[in-house]
């Protein structure tokens, strides 16, 4: 969804409070069906086979940088991860389906989902929007609708995000990358350079900037909304 630069902010403040209610709505339900999409399909296998392609699993041990990084495993292990050419949100999908509109609506979101460097290029935090340019893809502008990074971020921040695409909004996954805006270039042409293995082109630009982060990244505290 594009964002309209000619868009006036008291036109869209009309809409936020219903809004911003099922946002936050669709937000509980997200982390409910996560924890259950975890606990029901990501195996041993799975997790060990994510853990080495992010460089977490050393011998049998898994070693973390720090304590995000068990949401980015998962996050990761959910989506890049697949068995038999599904990933792990397709086989909840087949195996136990869902349970009602909404739950109908946040898997779709996690299956036409997708990962990018991003730009913040405003922020509106009274009604929870950021409008990002998409780094990765021709600088296109992206709503997002994320209310405690709304209340924390900074023109020109960098972060790389898995976006969940809904009919009235954007959303993230819940994991983040965040980098300052002096490393733009250099984050790019890594990004264009990196050759390690994966089995997809998302896969890989997950575990670039994944690698990236370690290197440079900024450290992430969240607030819950």
């Amino acid at each position: 969804m594009e964002f309209n630069e000619k868009l006036k902010k008291k036109e869209y403040i009309y809409f936020m409070p219903d809004l911003l209610e099922k946002y936050k709505k669709y937000r509980r339900r997200s982390i409910k069906l996560n924890t259950d999409m975890i606990e029901k399909c990501i195996t041993r296998n799975i997790l060990e086979k994510a853990s080495r392609y992010l460089g977490i699993l050393k011998g049998n041990t898994l070693i973390f940088e720090c304590e995000d990084e068990v949401n980015v495993l998962m996050d990761f292990a959910l989506h890049e991860i697949k068995i038999n050419g599904k990933n792990v949100i397709e086989i909840y999908m087949e195996k136990y389906g869902f349970k009602d509109e909404i739950e109908k609506e946040i898997i779709n979101a996690h299956l036409f989902s997708y990962t990018s460097l991003f730009e913040v290029a405003d922020i509106f935090e009274n009604e929870g929007i950021i409008l990002l340019k998409d780094l990765l893809n021709k600088e296109k502008k992206l709503k997002l609708m994320d209310i405690g990074f709304s209340k924390t971020a900074s023109k020109g921040l960098l972060i790389f995000i898995r976006i969940l695409p809904f009919e009235e909004f954007n959303t993230t996954s819940g994991i983040s990358f965040v980098f300052e805006n002096r490393l733009k270039n250099r984050l790019i042409n890594e990004y264009k350079t990196f050759n390690k293995p994966a089995e997809s082109e998302s896969m890989r630009c997950f575990i670039c900037f994944h690698q990236l982060y370690r290197q440079y990244g900024i450290d992430v505290y969240y607030i819950h909304i």
